[in-house]
């Protein structure tokens, strides 16, 4: 028996315009009052995860795993780290001319005011107009609780392995993931979606048996291999697609997960 449904959101839930597929609200409504739960699953803050979908009951799994609520907004975990750790890993990213900074925290996600226009506006975009502008990103340390920093390498991706790379040289205090769209995100050593995927689960008791999970990218592949009812989108790296028992028909742009779900639970 399935009791809980989740699902990352770039790539997956969200279509390239950064839009939900038709139907998803109605889809967890008839699931929920089935007794099936869903969880969102992304790197992106809770606020920005939660404005896509109204007040429907949702349970989060925000910053790949670095803060997780339950439905009513209650703070499961958080995966918080202090500046002293963050600072090297900051001034590495700005060392690089094509590296650009996120920090994403409990409350905001955060952009410094000086940084490429470009950026900014890219930024904008792919946290759902969530970001604030801040004249110092060292200054939201004594404000919030970070959990996790996403490193801009360029929407076209062209920089992304590039920047994995050079990265690499933090990988003994924070995991490191691609997570789409040219993005590196680093977050507290052993934190992920698959971590925080266990934390819902336990808390409320459900097997991994029991779950269905949805990805596409490689910061999905922790929780997808938790479960026997994993789903790489079609659109999928061919990482994902070779790590999931299922791939899915349709594909992102396509309502993919909706359609699917449809199948899966016998939905109208």
């Amino acid at each position: 028996m399935i009791r809980l449904v989740a699902s990352d959101m770039d790539g997956t839930l969200l279509n390239s315009q950064k839009e939900t597929g038709r139907g998803l609200k109605g889809v967890i409504r008839t699931l929920r009052n089935r007794g099936v739960l869903f969880a969102a699953a992304s790197g992106r803050s809770r606020s920005s995860i939660l404005s896509y979908f109204d007040d429907m009951p949702v349970t989060v799994i925000a910053n790949n795993g670095g803060a997780v609520y339950l439905e009513d907004g209650t703070l499961l975990f958080t995966g918080e780290f202090p500046y002293e750790k963050a600072r090297p890993v900051m001034e590495a990213a700005r060392s690089a001319s094509y590296m650009h900074l996120v920090l994403i925290g409990v409350k905001d996600t955060y952009v410094q005011m000086d940084e490429p226009e470009e950026h900014k506006i890219f930024a904008d975009f792919y946290f759902n107009k969530k970001v604030r502008f801040v004249p110092s990103l060292e200054q939201v340390f004594l404000t919030d609780q970070i959990v996790k920093i996403s490193i801009s390498t360029g929407a076209n991706r062209q920089n992304e392995n590039r920047g994995m790379k050079f990265m690499q040289q933090f990988a003994d205090t924070f995991s490191l993931v691609l997570s789409g769209d040219g993005w590196v995100d680093l977050t507290r050593k052993g934190i992920s979606k698959g971590y925080g995927l266990e934390q819902v689960c336990r808390h409320y008791e459900i097997a991994m048996e029991e779950t269905i999970v949805f990805g596409d990218y490689l910061n999905d592949l922790d929780m997808l291999r938790l479960t026997p009812n994993s789903y790489a989108m079609a659109n999928a790296h061919p990482e994902v697609k070779k790590a999931c028992m299922n791939v899915t028909r349709f594909t992102n742009n396509e309502d993919g997960v909706v359609r699917e779900l449809t199948n899966i639970f016998g939905l109208e």
